[in-house]
């Protein structure tokens, strides 16, 4: 699970109020970095593809409205995958039965063409002997 210190920033003020990107900062800088949003100190850590700021402290972290924001976005994300992950594909519909009629038909629309009506249509599928015995 991600930790509250460990959320990524592009963004951080320098002790002169002056905003510094992550990846524009050279790595040896000796510069002291604090959070727009919180003004708590930040760390600057860069890789050969990648650079970032991370809070210093994961105490300081928890009450950045910045660090808040992204892990409820995060928690959010998550949450909407799983119910994604659970919900059926949909399926469409093209072979029909009229009730009324009590005929097969193929169309993209649920409208027998001998009654011209879509009310007693259901899915092929759904057919049952009962179906074929009403009247």
């Amino acid at each position: 699970m991600l930790k509250l210190h460990e959320i990524k920033m592009s963004l951080a003020l320098t002790q002169n109020n002056r905003f510094a990107g992550a990846t524009q900062e050279p790595s040896y800088s000796r510069e002291n970095y604090y959070c727009s949003h919180c003004g708590e100190p930040v760390t600057l850590h860069k890789t050969p593809t990648e650079s970032w700021f991370t809070h210093s402290e994961s105490q300081t972290a928890e009450h950045c409205p910045l660090v808040t924001s992204k892990l409820k976005h995060l928690q959010d994300k998550h949450r909407l995958n799983t119910h994604v992950r659970s919900v059926s594909p949909i399926v469409k519909v093209t072979d029909w039965f009229c009730v009324q009629c009590r005929d097969y038909f193929i169309r993209n629309q649920k409208c027998c063409p001998e009654c011209h009506e879509g009310i007693w249509c259901i899915p092929a599928e759904n057919v049952t002997d009962e179906h074929h015995l009403l009247k």
